[in-house]
């Protein structure tokens, strides 16, 4: 056993870590409820281009034009991935949809990512990094889970949570 120490600054990391992470999962939940996964997946997955802006901005880094670049493909790889083909319209029909709910929660989704990955690589400076993820992830689900009981469950969840949630909200 080890006792460990951090200042208390750490503790801010780690609530909007469990706040972002949070945030994260319920809007992740519900583009893979309402939107068609080829689509929204990749822009949900498109964080690393705002992690290399905010890391630029705010902490102060310096990318290589090599790490760049290899960013960029990554983020293109996987908005191409889904297409069957590729075309100009597959290709421009994700900003054509902007207005569509699940597209918009896939561009949130992204965002909150970046802010999260910036937040807890400020945050493990403070704290040490298993001890801030226990903490963070703990608190997270404090936070997740008054959402997860006051939402509806589809049927094919686990009848144990089913129950759970039933005996808890009664």
């Amino acid at each position: 056993y080890q006792s460990v120490s951090f200042p208390s600054r750490g503790f801010i990391f780690i609530f909007f870590s469990a706040l972002l992470h949070a945030i994260y999962f319920t809007s992740l939940g519900l583009i893979y409820d309402r939107g068609d996964l080829s689509l929204v997946y990749p822009i949900a997955r498109s964080a690393p281009i705002f992690v290399l802006i905010w890391a630029i901005w705010f902490l102060g880094e310096s990318p290589s034009l090599s790490g760049i670049l290899g960013i960029l493909i990554v983020v293109f790889g996987a908005y191409v991935i889904g297409f069957p083909t590729f075309s100009v319209n597959l290709f421009i029909r994700p900003i054509t949809l902007l207005k569509d709910r699940s597209y918009q929660l896939a561009w949130l989704t992204a965002l909150i990512t970046s802010f999260y990955s910036v937040n807890d690589k400020v945050g493990v400076h403070y704290v040490p990094p298993f001890v801030y993820l226990f903490f963070a992830n703990i608190l997270m689900c404090f936070i997740v889970t008054p959402i997860v009981l006051s939402s509806r469950l589809p049927s094919y969840m686990p009848s144990g949570i089913c129950w759970l949630k039933k005996g808890l909200i009664r």
